[in-house]
């Protein structure tokens, strides 16, 4: 009993493990997804040579374009990197970008 318990317990995680790689349907590129990681190895070992996150992201743009899909933990995580690329998500397409709330007048209502 023990020994099916273990077995299914260890087929559960590999499943999961897989899953978790997988990325989604038109999702921006960026780099491999390791299980229960994501991508937060790359993204630390070029953090560490580079000796600064935007310089890691810098050269995460140069490879893969200047918008970036990471999966940090079980977070999926976009970046956008330069200024051009930016202006045009946020002021141009701002509802594709976020569901929040525009502003800050929502902030003041009690």
């Amino acid at each position: 009993m023990l020994l099916l318990l273990l077995t299914l317990l260890i087929i559960a995680i590999v499943l999961y493990g897989y899953q978790s790689t997988r990325k989604p349907k038109n999702f921006p590129p960026g780099p491999r997804w390791w299980p229960f990681l994501g991508s937060a190895p790359q993204v630390q070992f070029l953090r560490k040579k580079t000796g600064h996150l935007l310089l890691a992201t810098s050269k995460l743009a140069r490879k893969y374009g200047p918008i970036i899909g990471l999966k940090v933990g079980g977070e999926q995580i976009i970046i956008v990197h330069g200024a051009k690329t930016t202006y045009s998500s946020l002021r141009l397409q701002p509802n594709c970008v976020s569901k929040r709330k525009r502003g800050w007048k929502h902030l003041l209502q009690l």
